[in-house]
């Protein structure tokens, strides 16, 4: 647990470097406040002990009419100290209706995990007044158990890690190291403004609390240790449910003892979205999908969007995906045998091995709808939608899959749906169609749907 009254020393943080995962490299998030620079310094102290590299981070949001001046002052104390510094200026959008605060904590994580590379950690200055008043925010929001847990000493971020080595100490041990060596820090005047909700809870609620029960901030740490537990015990759980539920890291297959059961339900959409590192999906959207997912049929696709990510339903499998990853298939001609590149996840297309002859007017678009292919082989004319359907590819991928025509008539949808136009020539030539899609989603699509019979 922690314990806001331990005092602060180098010595101690060697301790708590220690019991985190090890680092290729340590950057340290440094705004020149009072809590990273007593980080930083005690970073500076232990430098001839420590075998991992060390540089500093500084967010520059511009939000206020100092922050040049703060700016030079982390780069004078970096440059004094030999640690490098990274600046990093960062516009904060106001209008994105989630406020200033938030705007600002987004950016600058954005910017740090924009840099992290594997195994390296961003050390912030976060301490156990501020894990107090994450418990109790997180409480005033009607989180549940990984909320009221306060922030971890350890989450990945980027392709590293988010790591608080001062849980342990108070935001007072940390100013008293400060002052012991007689080192100066920045005051931020926005710390004081009370309509910000972490400053209004330090300076009016918290106080008050304290002054009625005495050592409340000690008693919101434990409890935030008891829900760290507990969350630690749900999540195993939760884990050993997805070991037989997930079919891909993106894909979850439901069935209807799930659904009936909304606690297990929601506990292990929650566990996945955790694994999967994507923003919390609120409760409410999340019960929301629980009462669409029962009403729906096998056919029906229902959609839950949130914060750049989706979830979808179709045929009892819940599908995860990043709303930016799947683009729709680009219109463009494919005048030569070389593989013609689709775009980013869509992959290519591909005649293996080289044909020695191309054909004139063959051209690569998404489908529009209505379009019908004559099948190699059955010489049946079918609608593409119905193809689609029969194979069993969602809804929302389909626009993505390259549809190949030759003179505005359809002989092929990826590389599973040939028409008989197409194969006569592939057979002629002695080559196959390939499509090789790069997002994980279309590649599982991709080798999973179903031809059609015939």
């Amino acid at each position: 647990m922690g314990n806001s009254r331990l005092p602060f020393s180098s010595e101690r943080l060697l301790v708590s470097l220690e019991a985190l995962r090890p680092a290729r490299r340590y950057w340290i998030a440094y705004s020149g406040g009072a809590d990273s620079s007593a980080l930083l310094h005690a970073i500076a102290e232990l430098r001839a002990q420590l075998a991992t590299p060390v540089r500093a981070l500084h967010v520059n949001h511009g939000l206020h009419p100092d922050a040049a001046a703060w700016q030079a002052h982390c780069e004078r104390t970096c440059a004094r100290l030999g640690i490098e510094l990274e600046v990093v200026p960062v516009q904060v959008d106001a209008q994105a209706g989630q406020g200033v605060e938030a705007a600002a904590r987004e950016g600058r994580y954005r910017a740090a995990a924009d840099r992290l590379g594997p195994d390296e950690l961003l050390l912030t200055g976060h301490h156990a007044d501020d894990q107090g008043e994450t418990l109790f925010l997180n409480l005033m929001r009607g989180s549940g158990v990984d909320g009221l847990a306060g922030m971890p000493a350890l989450r990945p971020l980027g392709e590293g890690w988010l790591a608080r080595p001062l849980l342990a100490f108070g935001g007072a041990a940390l100013r008293d190291f400060l002052l012991a060596r007689a080192l100066d820090w920045i005051e931020d005047p926005s710390n004081q403004d009370p309509d910000y909700d972490r400053n209004f809870l330090r300076r009016e609620i918290l106080p008050a609390l304290e002054a009625r029960w005495p050592g409340v901030a000690a008693s919101l740490i434990e409890s935030a240790d008891h829900c760290r537990e507990a969350a630690g015990l749900l999540a195993g759980l939760a884990d050993q449910w997805l070991e037989s539920a997930l079919v891909q890291p993106f894909l979850l297959r439901l069935d209807t003892d799930l659904l009936a059961h909304a606690a297990r339900f929601k506990l292990m959409v929650r566990r996945w979205l955790h694994r999967a590192r994507t923003p919390p999906l609120p409760s409410r959207r999340l019960d929301e999908l629980l009462r669409q997912a029962r009403l729906a049929g096998p056919e029906h696709h229902v959609s839950m969007a949130w914060c750049g990510w989706s979830l979808n339903l179709f045929q009892d499998h819940l599908w995860l995906q990043s709303e930016v990853s799947m683009a729709s298939c680009p219109a463009v001609d494919w005048t030569g045998p070389e593989p013609l590149p689709l775009g980013a996840g869509i992959g290519t297309l591909a005649v293996q091995p080289v044909a020695t002859r191309w054909p004139d007017g063959l051209r690569v678009r998404a489908r529009e709808g209505g379009e019908r292919i004559t099948l190699a082989g059955s010489g049946q004319r079918k609608r593409i939608k119905d193809l689609l359907r029969e194979a069993g590819v969602p809804p929302w991928l389909r626009a993505s899959i390259p549809l190949l025509c030759w003179d505005d008539e359809v002989v092929a949808l990826g590389d599973w749906l040939i028409g008989e136009r197409l194969e006569n020539w592939l057979r002629q030539e002695d080559v196959k169609l390939i499509w090789q899609p790069l997002d994980p989603i279309l590649t599982y699509v991709a080798a999973t749907c179903r031809r059609p019979a015939g």
